[in-house]
């Protein structure tokens, strides 16, 4: 199966996972797999099919083994903080999402998500620092930080406040 081939196949396991029909997904998944084309673009798509389905563990694994491969991959640092946070692994969706945050200065769903998951911690502080730094990047996020639950932590401090007032 040449390059073209995978990518199509690809391509069709993602248009059948976005559409639910989760089976025609991993088949395509597996024909994949099975021929040994891109496998760091198999992992990431096994890591979308999975996390879709709740299946949260198999999910981080197939996202740790694109981070593996490329360590600077946003979509796949974004994955595995979904999936760590819901299997109760909050510090484990720190730890990916700090490092990530570095690498990529200009990306604001990295300092928005890591500001979420230090709220749940409890570190007020940074969490307040990544927020203003998120929403210094996309203003946009003041709406949604305003609901988001998991700043419920720091949602009586001032600064919270201040820092989603406007838009």
């Amino acid at each position: 199966m040449d390059e073209r081939q995978v990518r199509r196949l690809l391509d069709e396991a993602e248009g059948y996972r976005i559409l639910g029909a989760h089976t025609e997904a991993l088949r395509r998944i597996e024909e994949v797999e099975g021929a040994g084309g891109l496998p760091v673009e198999a992992a990431f798509a096994r890591g979308e099919y999975h996390r879709d389905r709740g299946e949260f563990a198999p999910g981080r694994d197939a996202f740790r083994r694109v981070l593996a491969a490329r360590p600077s991959d946003v979509e796949a640092t974004v994955g595995l903080g979904w999936c760590e946070k819901r299997l109760g692994n909050v510090p484990g969706a720190v730890q990916a999402y700090r490092e990530a945050v570095w690498r990529h200065p200009n990306e604001p769903i990295l300092p928005y998500n890591l500001a979420c998951y230090l709220s749940l911690l409890g570190q007020r502080e940074e969490s307040l620092q990544m927020l203003e730094r998120a929403l210094r990047l996309r203003p946009a996020f003041q709406v949604e930080a305003r609901s988001e639950p998991d700043f419920d932590p720091v949602r009586d401090d001032p600064r919270f406040g201040a820092l989603t007032s406007g838009a």
